[in-house]
Order: structure tokens, then C-alpha cells, then sequence
């Protein structure tokens, strides 16, 4: 697998690391079908077989310290960018129109995308159906280079503009203040048309999710209206995990998204004081984290849910917790486990015949809000 990893991480024979990944992708998979003509039969497809095995090879891997300078930072960012850029889908600049928008409530400004694939009216028409979503990235990373392409998809698959939001990233801001920017748009859409949650379809990953479910645990306090719907793909629900245990069964198996990783994208998304120590820093972290976490706030008055999560990766717990919470509040749940299936597995569907499958579940989720 060393000599494998050149052609996976480097440009060679002038194709691009999406064809080359596409080739390797083809050649694992048949590599895979020979070996399990001797050994016992996976509960993962081939395609997804090889696609974790690809993964593993880039070099370097996705990983940030607990605190990062700046250089290893944007080299952190870089690197998740060319992972998701290769897996995601291609945008086709011919036919999706990406266009920028500024939204502003209250004084403050936000900036945001619309991204259509095809014949639609704008957000802005009253008889548009608008899917509006919060992308993941651990906080730290994630942007409209890195989701062009997957958001394009999602406008032609679900037919409908999709308001992509340009969030700031931690460690240059905190969570909270991003979670402000997200309210900023939610209310400025509100403003624009006060019925528009009645064509609105939110959805998120990972970190999203958890912007998600604080957006709308914010707009329930505030008896402001929700969407229709709500899709989030493998959310983030509790920021407060402190025990390693959790991840102990499945460590050796995980993919891109360790514990440790995500207790170093946590360090970032607050601002304390390093030089606090003990109780007076504790102090701080509690009351930042419960202003943030979802699982600290109330679950009622949420729209319908479509959670997808893979039963393999490290917020499996978080969507079973998530799940809890919503029936508890008499609210409408789905939760599609994808048995060891790794983190935000939908957003491959360009690899995954599991992926691909979950996508149509959540066209017809859409379909009938």
C-alpha cells in the first residue's frame, strides 16, 4: 500500500486525484470481491470497503493538535479541503449558478451563497421551495469551495435553490458568534418573508447539525417559526463528552473523524483565558459550552427530523441521544443507522451504493413534508 499512496496524493500521469481515486476505487473493490472468496462476507459493500482503505492512505492525515498555530491551521484546513473536494461531487460550472448574497439583521452582516442547478427560481420567489444549510467541519474548516459541488447536487437532486451560509470559522471566532450569523440569515429570511419556513427544508453536517439544532432551539424560545423539515447527516449533538471510553470499541476501525480529533476542534470553537487554572478555568468552559451545546436546552416545538448517522463512526451515541430527546418532546424523529458505515457516509454517494440509497430516502422524506 506505500507505493499506492504517491497516486493517491500527488498529481501523476496528468490525471486528476479524483480520476485516480475513481481507478483505485475500481481496482480495491475487485481486490476486495478475489479476498472474500476465502475469508467471511462483510456487513460494509466493497465500495465502501475500499473507499475506507483510500482514506487511510492519504497522507497526511486529517488531524489537528489541541493548539494549533496558524501554519498548521491553514495547512488543517487545506488538507480537508482536498479530502472533501475529491469525494464530494464536481460542480459543473455550465449549469450551476453560484451567486453571493449578503444578509443582514440587526446591524450585522452575513455572508451567504445561493447556489441553482438548473431551471428554479430564486429563494426570493413565495412560490420557491428554499433548502438552506449549514455546512460541517468541525467548526474549524468548510467553506463554498469545498460544498460547491455537493450543494449543487443537492439543488438538482431536491429541485430547490440552496442558501449556503459563510459562516466564520473558529479559532478566529467562537462558536457562539457563529451561531449568531447563522440567526442573522434565519431572521433576515424571515424578514424578507414571513411565511417562508413554509417552503423552507433545513439541513446540515456534523458540526452543522449541531448549529442546526441550536438555530432552532433559539427561534422556539424566541416563538419565532421553524422549517417544514429538518435533514441532518451524522449531527454533532453534545459538545460536553469528556470520557475516552466511549470510542474504545471502535477506535481502530474509525475514519477521518477520531475522539481525539474532536476534542481538539472543541478546544478551538471557545475563547478562555490560557492563563486561568483549575476551578476559575473550568468555570469559564462550563458556562461557555452550556451556552452552546444543544443537549443543555429544550427539545420542543422541532419540525419533523431525517437523521442519518453510520453505526461505525464517533456521533453514533449523539444521534441515539438526539432521537431520545425529540420523542421525548412528542416531535417526529427518523433515524437511518448505516451499519458500519463511517461519518457523513451520504455525502459519498458518488462511491457508496449505501450512500446513494440514503439520498433517495431523503428526496422522499422531503417530498412528503
Amino acid at each position: 500500500m506505500v507505493f499506492i499512496q504517491p497516486f493517491i496524493n500527488y498529481r501523476t500521469l496528468y490525471f486528476s486525484q479524483s480520476d485516480r481515486i475513481t481507478a483505485l476505487h475500481t481496482i480495491f473493490m475487485a481486490r476486495i470481491w478475489a479476498l472474500s472468496l476465502f475469508q467471511p462476507p462483510s456487513v460494509l459493500s466493497r465500495a465502501s470497503q475500499a473507499l475506507i482503505e483510500i482514506m487511510r492512505l492519504h497522507d497526511p492525515p486529517l488531524f489537528l493538535s489541541s493548539s494549533p498555530d496558524r501554519t498548521q491551521l491553514i495547512e488543517y484546513r487545506s488538507i480537508a479541503k482536498k479530502i472533501f473536494k475529491t469525494l464530494y461531487p464536481q460542480r459543473n460550472k455550465q449549469t450551476c449558478k453560484i451567486e453571493p448574497i449578503v444578509y443582514e439583521y440587526n446591524n450585522r452582516q452575513v455572508n451567504a451563497y445561493s447556489i441553482k442547478e438548473g431551471d428554479m427560481n430564486d429563494w426570493t420567489d413565495r412560490s420557491q421551495d428554499v433548502l438552506l444549510y449549514i455546512h460541517g467541519g468541525g467548526f474549524v474548516s468548510g467553506d463554498i469551495d469545498t460544498y460547491a459541488g455537493y450543494e449543487c447536487y443537492l439543488s438538482k437532486e431536491y429541485h430547490m435553490p440552496v442558501i449556503h451560509i459563510e459562516h466564520r470559522l473558529s479559532p478566529e471566532s467562537t462558536l457562539l458568534s457563529s451561531i449568531d450569523e447563522v440567526v442573522t440569515v434565519y431572521m433576515s429570511m424571515l424578514e424578507f418573508d414571513r411565511n417562508i419556513t413554509q417552503r423552507m427544508v433545513g439541513m446540515g453536517d456534523s458540526s452543522g447539525g449541531l448549529m442546526w439544532l441550536r438555530l432552532i432551539q433559539i427561534m422556539v424560545e424566541e416563538q419565532q417559526p421553524v422549517p417544514r423539515g429538518l435533514v441532518l447527516l451524522s449531527p454533532w449533538v453534545d459538545l460536553s463528552f469528556m470520557d475516552t471510553e466511549r470510542d474504545s470499541d471502535t477506535r481502530e476501525n474509525r475514519v477521518l473523524f477520531s475522539l481525539q480529533l474532536a476534542l481538539n476542534l472543541r478546544k478551538q470553537i471557545f475563547n478562555i483565558d490560557e492563563n486561568l487554572k483549575g476551578p476559575a478555568y473550568f468555570g469559564k468552559f462550563t458556562q461557555q459550552l452550556n451556552e452552546v451545546n444543544p443537549i443543555e436546552h429544550s427539545f420542543q416545538g422541532f419540525p419533523p427530523l431525517y437523521v442519518s448517522v453510520g453505526t461505525g463512526e464517533l456521533f453514533y451515541c449523539d444521534a441515539l441521544m438526539l432521537e431520545q430527546k425529540i420523542l421525548e418532546s412528542n416531535s417526529e424523529i427518523i433515524l437511518d443507522k448505516g451499519y458500519g458505515l463511517m461519518h457523513t457516509y451520504p455525502m459519498y454517494h458518488r462511491w457508496l451504493p449505501e450512500a446513494a440509497c440514503v439520498q433517495n430516502k431523503i428526496r422522499t422524506f422531503i417530498d412528503k413534508l
